[in-house]
């Protein structure tokens, strides 16, 4: 009888040490998510595809960005001095991605977004939207 009431307690214990587990790991993955939501390499390029008319045409609006696949480094892959992101965006109509490369001389300079390129789940199309000046002439 005592062995049933141990064994219980015991399977207590292992289901809240995994939720607790879950929970952080959840938690941790919101945050890092968010320090990215809220640099200038993510931010800057958000704002230019909310701003561009083709864009809430085939995605609708609202534009909101999804997760970021950050153990993808291939397609995930900040240095301090360029930055290459695939962001996952979605609007009331449509899915896409956003394809995104910045660029600055120093760490404390700003980001310069030199292209960004959408493409659209359902029509599987993908073209460049935005070259910044300073991309091209190089």
């Amino acid at each position: 009888m005592a062995s049933s009431k141990v064994d219980k307690v015991l399977k207590l214990a292992v289901v809240g040490v995994g939720f607790g587990a879950l929970g952080g790991a959840f938690y941790y993955t919101e945050k890092v998510q968010g320090q990215f939501r809220r640099e200038e390499f993510y931010t800057k390029p958000m704002k230019l595809l909310r701003n561009y008319e083709p864009a809430k045409e085939h995605l609708g609006e609202p534009i909101r960005s999804t997760h970021l696949d950050l153990g993808n480094t291939t397609e995930n892959n900040i240095d301090g001095l360029n930055a290459k992101l695939t962001i996952p965006v979605k609007g009331s109509k449509d899915k896409g991605k956003m394809y995104v490369t910045a660029s600055r001389n120093q760490a404390s300079e700003s980001w310069i977004i030199n292209q960004l390129d959408l493409e659209i789940k359902r029509t599987r199309r993908k073209w460049t939207f935005y070259k910044t000046s300073e991309a091209t002439d190089s």
